[in-house]
């Protein structure tokens, strides 16, 4: 059986940083869509951060797959760029999906420092962002730390705070541009 795969992408730019939202659906047989932000711009955010979420169809319930390239050692950790790709999610998602819908995650320690209090602190840091957008944070089970929440409880942060004073950490929808949209078969088999 073949399925089809569609791709949307959106973007926003300011002052030379461009942030872009890929929203593709039917690309994987475990997610029904899956969205992937990431935001370029001067040196100064190399290398990429990336958002990664999905819906999965079967369950169903959203899915914070991963946040990457803003860890510890990524120099671009606490400067933003986490809570703006966060933000457009969730603006996505309460625009697509009712607010009694699960949200789920599992956090990761991969890249923390070996330092028992540096680890402390990226850990408290970590669990800290999540938590600010009205995520229950669950630690240590038999999945590590995870955080939950409902769709209509979560809330993006707002607040007119710049990312190298010179891109915002929340634009709306409204703001987005389409850059491609399309199609395509997918020739992977589904079962």
């Amino acid at each position: 059986m073949l399925g089809t795969l569609s791709v949307r992408q959106l973007a926003y730019s300011e002052n030379g940083y461009v942030l872009t939202i890929d929203e593709s659906k039917g690309l994987n047989h475990n997610y029904d869509v899956i969205l992937s932000g990431r935001i370029q711009g001067s040196r100064m955010l190399q290398p990429k951060v990336k958002l990664l979420a999905a819906f999965e169809a079967h369950r169903p319930r959203l899915y914070i797959e991963d946040l990457q390239g803003n860890g510890y050692s990524s120099g671009t950790q606490g400067q933003g760029i986490g809570t703006l790709l966060f933000n457009t999610a969730l603006l996505i998602f309460q625009r697509d999906y009712p607010p009694e819908m699960a949200v789920y995650g599992e956090l990761s320690d991969v890249g923390d420092p070996t330092d028992p209090a540096l680890a402390q602190e990226c850990r408290e840091r970590r669990e800290g962002f999540w938590s600010s957008f009205g995520f229950t944070v669950v630690p240590g089970g038999r999945l590590g730390t995870t955080i939950t929440a409902l769709l209509g409880n979560l809330r993006p942060k707002t607040q007119d705070v710049r990312i190298h004073e010179r891109f915002p950490r929340y634009v709306e929808l409204e703001r987005f541009r389409a850059v491609g949209c399309g199609e395509f078969t997918n020739r992977i088999a589904r079962n």
